[in-house]
C-alpha cells in the first residue's frame, strides 16, 4: 500500500466511531470519548494499527508538526467545510438530530440505511441507531467471513467494508451540533482529499499555506470526463431483431467503460482510487494535485483516449477530458465552489464542440478493415468485418463483446475487474483492464481483479461492494405462461433468455389474452424517454452547491432514485427492456400499456422525493415492435422535447384550460406526450381515471360501438381546431363550432335518448380538455381492438 493510499484509507476511517458511539448512547444513556471507538473498529476489523496514530491527529486543535498527521487534519477540515472545531456533547436531544433531506431543508431523512424506502423527505423521524448498528453488525460479520484468511486481496474487503458504511451511514449526519452533511459523505471527501494532498510533490509547502491561512493559490485540479453520442452510440444500426440482445449491453458497456477509464487514470497519476469522486450516467469526476507532472500525463491520457475511440468507433463516440484547477478556498467558500461549479460545467459544455481536436493530428486517423463484403460485413454495427458465429449471423469481434455482455448480466451475479484475463471469455475493455463475469466469488482467483462488484439490482447485501449495473430487462423464465399463446402464433418465440421486442409486444394487454388466444388488445411497444425538468436551474438556485459535500451527495441521491429505485420498484417481473437508467434520466421499452402506467409512476414518485422542488417530462412512443429501433428513440427524443416545451401558457399546448391555468404561475413542463399530444401530467392523469372508469361503467349496459369511439374522437378533434381559429378560414370555424349539438345529436340518436350521464361527462371532457380526453380515448380503444 502506498504512502498516499495509507493515509486516504486512515482518512476515511477516522470518524467512523460516531455510528458506535450513537448506538452505546442510545441503548445505554452514556457513552465514552469518542476517539475511544477508533480503537474498537481497528482491533475488531482487523485494520492496520498504524492508523491509529493518524486519526487522533485529527482531533488536535491545532495543525500537527508531523506531515501524515498534518494532511489528515486538513482533509478533514476541508471536507468539513471549516476550520472549527466540533464541541458538543452527546445528549438525549441532539442524538436524534436528523440529516437534512437535499430538496427541503425543513424535512429529513430517516436514521435508516440507504434503501429505497429511506430516500424520501420526512417530516417527523423514524428510526434510531441501535437498529441500525445491529444491521450494520451483522453484515459486517458477512464481510469478515468472506475475507477470512484472504490477505491479498485486502482491498476488495475494504471495498465492501466502504460500501458497507456507504449504506449505513449515508443518511445519518457527521455532526450533531448543525445543520450536518452525510457521515459517510464526510468520510468519503476526507479520503479524498487526503489522498490527493499527500500525492503532491511540494505537500510541506501546501502545509505551511494552510497554516498561514493561505487558500487562495490553486493547489487542486477536477478532472471531469464525458462520454459524448451516447444515444447514438446505443442506437446506432441496432437491428429491431437483435436490439434485445445488445442495446442493455451497450448501456452497461458504457458504464464499465467509464469506470475502467477512472481506474486508469488514477493509476496512471499514481493516486488513490479514493480520488475518484463519481462514476454514473456517462461521466466521472477525479480530484488529482495541481502540477505539470500531473496535466503533462492528462494529455498524454487524452492522446491515449482519442486513438482508442478513433480506432475502434471511427470517432462517431468518445470520452472527452477536461481539468479546472481549484483552490482550497473553492471548497471552504460556498460562493467560491458554486464559481467553481459554474466554470468546470462552461469547461465541459465546450467539450463537446472540440472532442477529437482532430486539427491537431496529422498522422492515420482512422483503422478500418479492408475486403469487406455483403457476406462478411457485420449484421449488427455494419461497420466492420465480421465472421459467422454459432447463431448463423455474422458478427465483428467488438459487437460479440456486448453480446457476450449481454449475456452475462442476465444470467451471473458478480462482475470483476482486472488487470489480467482469468480466461477466453474474459472482455478487455481497455489497455490491460478485463472484465470477468461469474456466479459465486469464492469459485475464482480474486489476487489481481482491481475491483469487484455484486452487480444484482435488488438490496440484499451479499458481502462485496454493489453496483446495480443489471438493471432489469424481462427474461423468459419470468413469463412462462405466455409460452403457449406463442406457440399459437406459429413463431419461434422464447429463442434467447432475454424477450425481444416482438416478445414483448405479444404480452402487453394481458387482459385481452384468453385460452392462449388475443381476443382484443393492440400488440405494440412502447418507448419511454424522459428525464428531470429543471435540474440545472435548482442546482444553480439552491444550496446543493453550497459544498463539494453537499454537491456530490445530492448528485449520488438522484442517480439512485433512477439507477436502484425505479428498477427495483416499479420493474422487477414486469414486460420492460431497461436501455439506460441512472443520472437524472430514463431510457425503457416495453409492453405499451405497461410503459403508460410505469411513466405515472415513475414521475409521481420523482415529484415525492423532490418534495415537488423537480418534476419529470416524458415522450411516449407507441410502436410496432418490428420498426427500427433507432427510428423510435429518435423519435421519442422529439416527444420529449415537445413534452419539456410544455406551457399552458401557449394556446397549442392547452391555455383553454382555463380552470388549471393560472394567469400569474402558468403550468410549464411536469408534462408527458403521449400520441402525440404533450400535456400536464396531473390534467391528463385525472383525465385518463375518469374516461377508462366512465366506459367501462358504460358498457356494463350498453354495446360500445367502433363507430361510437371514432365519432368521439372527431368530435374532440373539431374541439381541439378551435383553439387556433386564426389557422382556419370562416367555414371551418362555423363548422368545427356545431360539435357539441352534434355530440348531442349522435348521443341521443345511437346510445339513449334519457340516460344523460356520460353525455353530461362527455361534455365536459371534450369542451375543458379534449387533448386529454381524446388520448385516454385512444388507450382504451387500443385495449379493446386487436389491430393497430
Amino acid at each position: 500500500m502506498r504512502e498516499n493510499e495509507k493515509i486516504a484509507l486512515a482518512a476515511f476511517l477516522h470518524d467512523i466511531g460516531k455510528f458506535r458511539q450513537r448506538y452505546e448512547f442510545e441503548t445505554q444513556k452514556k457513552s465514552k470519548n469518542i476517539k475511544e471507538y477508533y480503537q474498537f473498529f481497528l482491533e475488531k476489523n482487523e485494520f492496520l494499527p498504524e492508523f491509529e496514530e493518524l486519526i487522533k491527529a485529527v482531533f488536535e486543535q491545532d495543525i500537527p508538526e508531523e506531515k501524515e498527521k498534518a494532511i489528515m487534519w486538513i482533509a478533514d477540515k476541508i471536507a468539513k467545510g471549516d476550520f472549527e472545531e466540533e464541541s458538543y456533547q452527546l445528549n438525549p436531544q441532539n442524538l436524534q438530530t436528523p440529516l437534512r433531506h437535499i430538496f427541503n431543508e425543513q424535512k429529513f431523512f430517516n436514521i435508516e440505511k440507504l434503501s429505497c424506502n429511506s430516500i424520501f423527505p420526512v417530516d417527523n423521524i423514524n428510526g434510531n441507531y441501535e437498529n441500525l448498528w445491529k444491521e450494520f453488525e451483522r453484515d459486517l460479520n458477512e464481510i469478515k467471513e468472506i475475507f477470512r484468511n484472504k490477505e491479498d486481496v485486502n482491498h476488495l474487503k475494504l471495498d465492501a467494508f466502504e460500501y458497507l458504511f456507504r449504506k449505513y451511514t449515508s443518511l445519518i449526519p457527521n455532526r450533531l451540533d448543525k445543520n450536518s452533511d452525510s457521515l459517510y459523505e464526510h468520510l468519503r471527501m476526507s479520503a479524498m482529499f487526503a489522498g490527493v494532498i499527500g500525492s503532491m510533490e511540494d505537500v510541506d509547502e501546501y502545509i505551511k499555506e494552510v497554516k498561514n491561512q493561505n487558500f487562495e493559490k490553486e493547489r487542486f485540479l477536477l478532472i471531469a470526463g464525458d462520454f459524448f453520442g451516447i444515444q447514438n452510440f446505443i442506437f446506432d444500426e441496432v437491428k429491431t431483431k437483435y436490439a434485445a440482445k445488445t442495446l442493455r449491453a451497450k448501456s452497461a458497456y458504457i458504464q464499465i467503460l467509464v469506470k475502467v477509464l477512472a481506474f486508469y487514470i488514477v493509476n496512471k497519476l499514481n493516486l488513490p482510487r479514493f480520488s475518484i469522486i463519481s462514476t454514473h450516467a456517462g461521466k466521472f469526476e477525479i480530484l488529482a494535485p495541481n502540477s505539470d507532472d500531473i496535466i503533462k500525463k492528462l494529455e498524454n491520457i487524452k492522446k491515449e483516449f482519442n486513438e482508442f475511440f478513433l480506432s475502434r468507433f471511427f470517432g462517431e463516440t468518445g470520452v472527452g477530458i477536461t481539468y479546472v484547477p481549484a483552490s482550497t478556498k473553492d471548497f471552504l467558500d460556498e460562493n467560491s465552489y458554486k464559481e467553481f461549479r459554474k466554470r468546470l460545467a462552461d469547461e465541459v459544455e465546450e467539450l463537446k464542440f472540440k472532442k477529437f481536436n482532430l486539427h491537431k493530428i496529422r498522422e492515420k486517423i482512422f483503422e478500418y478493415d479492408e475486403d469487406v463484403n455483403n457476406q462478411n460485413l457485420c449484421e449488427f454495427c455494419q461497420k466492420r468485418k465480421g465472421k459467422e458465429s454459432k447463431e448463423n449471423y455474422v458478427i465483428c469481434d467488438i459487437c460479440n463483446h456486448y453480446i457476450e455482455i449481454g449475456k452475462s448480466l442476465v444470467s451471473n451475479r458478480f462482475l470483476a475487474i482486472s488487470k489480467e484475463a482469468k480466461d477466453d471469455s474474459d472482455i478487455e475493455i481497455f489497455k490491460g483492464f478485463y472484465i470477468h463475469f461469474f456466479d459465486n466469488p469464492s469459485s475464482v482467483k480474486l489476487k489481481n481483479d482491481v475491483a469487484l462488484y455484486d452487480i444484482v439490482t435488488d438490496e440484499e447485501f451479499r458481502g462485496y461492494e454493489k453496483w446495480e449495473l443489471s438493471s432489469y430487462v424481462a427474461v423468459k423464465d419470468k413469463f412462462n405462461k405466455y409460452k403457449d399463446y406463442f406457440k399459437s402464433k406459429n413463431k419461434e418465440f422464447f429463442e434467447s433468455q432475454i424477450l425481444t421486442l416482438e416478445e414483448l409486444a405479444a404480452i402487453s394487454v394481458t387482459q385481452g389474452i384468453v385460452d392462449n388466444k388475443r381476443e382484443k388488445g393492440v400488440e405494440a411497444i412502447m418507448a419511454l424517454k424522459g428525464d428531470a425538468d429543471g435540474m440545472g436551474n435548482f442546482i444553480k438556485n439552491s444550496k446543493v452547491t453550497s459544498s463539494f459535500v453537499k454537491f456530490n451527495f445530492f448528485a449520488r441521491m438522484v442517480d439512485y432514485y433512477f439507477s436502484v429505485y425505479v428498477p427495483i420498484t416499479f420493474m422487477k417481473d414486469k414486460p420492460f427492456y431497461t436501455v439506460f437508467a441512472g443520472g437524472d434520466d430514463l431510457f425503457v421499452l416495453g409492453a405499451w400499456n405497461e410503459i403508460i402506467d410505469l411513466s405515472i409512476k415513475v414521475r409521481d414518485d420523482f415529484k415525492k422525493f423532490t418534495d415537488n422542488n423537480l418534476s419529470f417530462s416524458t415522450g411516449l412512443v407507441m410502436s410496432k415492435s418490428n420498426k427500427p429501433v433507432s427510428f423510435i428513440a429518435e423519435i421519442a427524443e422529439h416527444q420529449l422535447e415537445n413534452a419539456k416545451d410544455f406551457c399552458c401558457e401557449k394556446k397549442e399546448d392547452s391555455c383553454y384550460k382555463v380552470k388549471e391555468c393560472d394567469e400569474n404561475k402558468h403550468i410549464k413542463k411536469d408534462a408527458v406526450t403521449l400520441f402525440g399530444y404533450s400535456m400536464n401530467w396531473d390534467v391528463l392523469k385525472r383525465v385518463r381515471a375518469e374516461v377508462i372508469k366512465a366506459f367501462n361503467n358504460f358498457e356494463q349496459k350498453y354495446e360500445v360501438k367502433t363507430t361510437m369511439l371514432y365519432k368521439l374522437l372527431n368530435l374532440a378533434d373539431m374541439r381541439i381546431a378551435l383553439i387556433e381559429p386564426n389557422k382556419e378560414n370562416i367555414n371551418e370555424f362555423l363548422k368545427n363550432s356545431l360539435w357539441k349539438s352534434k355530440l348531442s345529436y349522435f348521443y341521443r340518436r345511437n346510445i339513449s335518448e334519457d340516460d344523460n350521464e356520460l353525455l353530461d361527462k362527455l361534455n365536459k371532457w371534450i369542451e375543458d380538455t379534449p387533448k386529454e380526453f381524446k388520448v385516454s380515448l385512444f388507450e382504451y380503444i387500443y385495449k379493446k381492438r386487436s389491430k393497430v
